[in-house]
């Protein structure tokens, strides 16, 4: 399945870099992203368990 089948896929088309860069260093913070590597950094998955939460809403 490539990518672009994702319904997902293309969802912050229409936001800032900056904010996009704001919100993954959010993630980060919270855990539920981790960044590996210094000069080609990779982002992982988490524990995003909270936010699998019916009533969770992010809000940005």
């Amino acid at each position: 399945m490539g990518a672009q089948q994702y319904t997902s896929y293309g969802a912050l088309k229409g936001y800032p870099e900056s904010l996009i860069r704001t919100l993954i260093r959010e993630l980060i913070t919270r855990g539920y992203l981790h960044q590996t590597g210094e000069q080609y950094p990779v982002l992982q998955l988490g524990d995003y368990t909270p936010l699998k939460q019916e009533r969770t809403r992010v809000i940005f």
